[in-house]
């Protein structure tokens, strides 16, 4: 990692695998997610004024719909396993919540109310239980919750970390947690979500220099996504110089490094398709981009199982 930390300048980025899906020109596009029939997306955009609203599209279109349009923030989609509801957060009552909604839009009902910030809703498999991250506070810490979507009033806490993701047709539930040793280098967890208990808590990726974040699934739940910021700025609002999407395998094994160069690549999430959709900002301003990791996988001469869309890539995962 210390070697590579000194030539970004020399990464390889594969422009010709790489797509371009959304095209603001003002504002911002961030927080994209696919939905389960692969064709369309729903992304938080200020693309159209100050404060962020939720927006769908065709991945192969350029004609966007505004699902939200309540003059607060509403960010963070998450679509259902059926494709019929999305969650997403809002600071619409003051504090941030989660809301649902129905994915041709509609009004929102609420699911949280407290008084603390719950942010990056995610679904269960099975659509009945959302998962979420909040700012305790008490522990003043982001802690992982879940609640019954029919009876939200049913809360859990089941560990401290931030941006839960939900295993597609698993009980695991991945997300990001800032190490005890140095709280700008976060590390990727899942724990197994088994009877309503949070179980096995295990660290998959982690960097001595770098910053793992922004943790999606491959849609057979044997992959990961994830960006990484090396050298993180002290300021957490601060956008970084730079930062990479990689991927690997569950078990930490296969890592390989997907983007490069100068640019901001974050927030990386799976399409049924097998492309990884993300935010960059190699058009000057942030929108929505994709690339297949088939490149990177085959120009390290290794075979890619048609099934997944990706290889047995033997890339030191400690880089």
């Amino acid at each position: 990692a210390n070697a590579r930390s000194h030539s970004y300048q020399t990464l390889p980025d594969a422009t010709e695998n790489i797509r371009q899906i959304t095209f603001s020109g003002e504002g911002i596009d961030f927080d994209p997610t696919i939905a389960p029939d692969g064709r369309t997306i729903y992304f938080s955009s200020t693309r159209h004024t100050p404060t962020a609203s939720i927006y769908s599209k065709s991945i192969d279109g350029t004609a966007v719909t505004q699902l939200t349009s309540d003059p607060a923030h509403d960010i963070m989609p998450a679509v259902s396993p059926d494709g019929s509801r999305v969650a997403f957060a809002s600071n619409r009552n003051g504090s941030w919540d989660i809301y649902v909604v129905n994915s041709d839009g509609g009004q929102a009902v609420q699911i949280t109310s407290d008084t603390a910030n719950d942010l990056h809703p995610t679904w269960s498999p099975d659509g009945r239980t959302l998962s979420f991250c909040r700012l305790g506070e008490t522990s003043d810490r982001w802690e992982i919750w879940v609640t019954d979507v029919r009876m939200p009033s049913k809360l859990k806490f089941l560990t401290y970390g931030l941006f839960p993701e939900w295993q597609p047709n698993g009980q695991k539930i991945m997300f990001q947690r800032a190490r005890d040793r140095g709280g700008r280098l976060f590390s990727l967890w899942t724990i197994d979500y088994i009877d309503g208990e949070a179980m096995m808590p295990t660290e998959i990726a982690a960097s001595s220099v770098a910053a793992i974040i922004n943790p999606s699934w491959s849609w057979d739940g044997q992959y990961i996504a994830f960006s990484t910021v090396f050298n993180p700025p002290a300021d957490e609002t601060e956008k970084p110089d730079f930062a990479d999407i990689w991927i690997q395998r569950l078990d930490g094994s296969s890592r390989t490094n997907l983007t490069g160069g100068w640019f901001v690549n974050v927030m990386p999430t799976w399409g049924p398709d097998n492309r990884i959709y993300f935010i960059s900002d190699r058009s000057g301003n942030d929108n929505i981009w994709s690339i297949g990791p088939e490149q990177a996988i085959t120009a390290a001469g290794y075979e890619m199982p048609s099934s997944t869309g990706l290889a047995n890539v033997q890339v030191d995962p400690n880089e």
